[in-house]
This record gives structure tokens, sequence and C-alpha cells, in this order.
């Protein structure tokens, strides 16, 4: 360092401590050791707080911080285990006398969509009464009951409070019936079988195919296209306006009874494909008194009426 900056450069006093009876030789003032190391007692608080900030490194012992590791500690919260008991077991106690009383009792039970069965049989088969608790009826249990029945499709029960059910259902229709050996399939647009019988039902009557199945059962056949087509060929004539009595399948044809004393003969996609010309024939035999006799259906379309049924 150069003479110049030793002189522009203000020197800071030196400072010397001693302890006891010994003296550091260095310039500067002299200060007196602090608390028990060979301290003046009549040392003043001023100069014991000069003191202590510089061997304490200017901090007070008191307002040190803790360590920072040491675990904050936990406030204890009042947990009221018995209260909040007691509250839950009043709600409860209060929802169930609510729900149980009688302002919930059911007064009435509406059905709709009904045709097959009547509304009294249908809240047989649901298993709800008047009376019940409109909360304690399962409603679910109740649709599973009603669509037990073939003849059910779908059921829906809700409750309408406070003190109503509501029970609607989709019923499946008789459509056809198959006649196997002595027993009658009847069955629904979607061949779900409804009932199997004896007696002969006031439908169209497939005969010469075998099936199988219980109520409420897909119908099994073997010959499924020959179902298939049946089911067709009885939407067609149902378009058109005419009342099928008899369908009779055999290897070589189909023949159709329209009514009692008319029929069509030919296979399934001719009379199928020319049902307005079948039904313009039969609309001018009608007119000329004519109710019996075969017509042929041929492939070009063609009809051929004949007063012989036998052919």
């Amino acid at each position: 360092m150069s003479s110049s900056d030793r002189k522009g450069k203000k020197r800071e006093p030196e400072r010397s401590i001693y302890f006891g009876d010994e003296l550091d030789s260095s310039p500067g003032p002299k200060w007196n050791a602090p608390y028990g190391l060979g301290a003046d007692e009549s040392t003043d608080d001023a100069e014991r707080e000069a003191l202590g900030a510089i061997f304490s490194g200017g901090d007070d012992p008191e307002s040190m911080p803790q360590e920072q590791n040491a675990p904050p500690r936990k406030k204890r919260k009042k947990k009221h285990f018995f209260l909040k008991f007691v509250i839950f077991v009043a709600t409860v106690a209060s929802l169930y006398l609510i729900a149980t009383s009688p302002l919930f009792e059911i007064r009435g039970i509406e059905v709709t969509g009904n045709e097959h069965f009547t509304a009294i049989e249908l809240i047989d088969k649901s298993g709800i009464k008047t009376g019940d608790n409109l909360w304690k009826v399962k409603t679910k249990e109740a649709r599973k009951n009603l669509e037990k029945s073939s003849y059910i499709k779908a059921a829906e029960v809700k409750r309408i409070f406070p003190k109503r059910i509501s029970i609607t259902v989709t019923e499946r229709k008789p459509y056809f019936a198959v006649l196997n050996k002595d027993t009658y399939f009847v069955s629904d647009v979607e061949r779900i079988v409804l009932y199997t019988g004896k007696e002969a039902p006031a439908l169209p009557i497939v005969e010469n195919l075998e099936v199988k199945g219980t109520a409420g059962e897909a119908m099994k056949v073997e010959q499924k296209t020959v179902l298939d087509d049946t089911i067709l060929l009885l939407a067609a004539a149902e378009k058109v306006g005419f009342s099928v009595s008899r369908i009779v399948i055999s290897d070589i044809d189909v023949q159709v009874y329209l009514g009692e004393g008319l029929k069509c003969k030919g296979n399934f996609a001719n009379i199928i494909e020319n049902m307005d010309g079948i039904r313009a024939v039969v609309a001018d035999l009608q007119a000329k008194g004519i109710s019996r006799g075969t017509l042929i259906i041929s492939g070009n379309g063609t009809c051929t009426y004949t007063p012989d049924e036998n052919v």
C-alpha cells in the first residue's frame, strides 16, 4: 500500500482488553473484562451492555431464537365425540320418525301402459299395497316382480310424494302362433314366447314349423330364415290391410290364407314383393262376389286366379 493511501485512510483505534492484572501492550483505550472476568463490580449498566454486545456478537441471550430443529408444540383440540354421537343419533331418530309417520302412507297407485293386464292385476304383481309406507317401498324389487311376466317387456315404478306410486309398463303383444304337433306357441313380433297352450288363439297360425321355447324366452327354431320370412310376410300383409289366418309352410312353397276362402301360393319373396298387386286382384274378385279360390304368384309379378282351391 502506498504512503498516499495510508495517509488518506482513517485509522481506527485499536482496542485491548486485560484480564486481571495482565495488560495489553497495544495502544488504544483499555476495556474492563465483563461478568466475572476481572471486571470492576462498579461497572455501570451501560458498560455491561456494551461489553455484553462485544462478547455475544450483539445479540441478547434472552432474545436469541430457539433452535430451528425443535419441533413446534401441538395445540390440543378438544374433540367432543360424545356430543357428535348424540347429534348423529338424534338426526337418525328424527328421520326415522318422519319417514315412518302416517304422512307417507300410500293412498293411491297409478297404472299406465297396460292393455293385456288390468291395473289391479299389475298392482298385485308389483307387491305394493295401499297403506304401505312410501319410503319402505322397494321400487327396484317391484319392477323386477312385474318384469317376471312374459307379457311385460319393461316396467317402471316411481314414488310420487307424499302418498302415491306410479307404475308404467310396456307390454308385449301377441303377433302370431306356431302350431307344433298339438301345442300352440304364441309369440310377439320379437319372437318372444308369451305362452303355450292347446287352444288355438285368434292369431295367424303358422304350420309345419318346428319350434321350442317357454314363456318369456326367445322362440327356438332350426329354420331361422323361414321364421324371419314369416314375420316379414305378416308385416307386409298387415301394411296393405290383409288379415292373415294361416300360413302353411312346405318344402315347395308357402300358402297364405287370407280369411277363410282365398289363399296365395308361391315363395316368400314373390308374395312379399307383390303384396300390392295381390291386394288389387283380391279387391277385384270381391267386387265380383268371389270369395274362394287360389292366387298363384309367379316370379315375374303376375297373379293368376283359379277357382279350384285344390291347385
